[in-house]
């Protein structure tokens, strides 16, 4: 889902909670959200899906960008 998208879920309180996951056999990252219906959404780019970070920086940046204080970080 992109992050228009989620941003309205996020407005609208449903969704959750995010983790940052390490995507496997790469040092690249993704989020990952988490509705309240237990629904599991990632952040996609307009032209991957899912939309990978190269840091956890970026990633946390996102994160907040969209509303979340906080993150939870789940490695490979």
């Amino acid at each position: 889902m992109q992050e228009g998208q989620l941003r309205v879920l996020f407005e609208c309180g449903d969704l959750k909670s995010v983790a940052i996951v390490g995507v496997p056999m790469s040092s690249a990252w993704c989020l990952q959200f988490t509705r309240k219906n237990g629904q599991q959404l990632l952040l996609d780019s307009q032209r991957t899906a899912p939309r990978c970070f190269k840091t956890l920086d970026a990633a946390f940046s996102s994160a907040l960008s969209l509303g979340f204080r906080q993150a939870k970080v789940i490695a490979p």
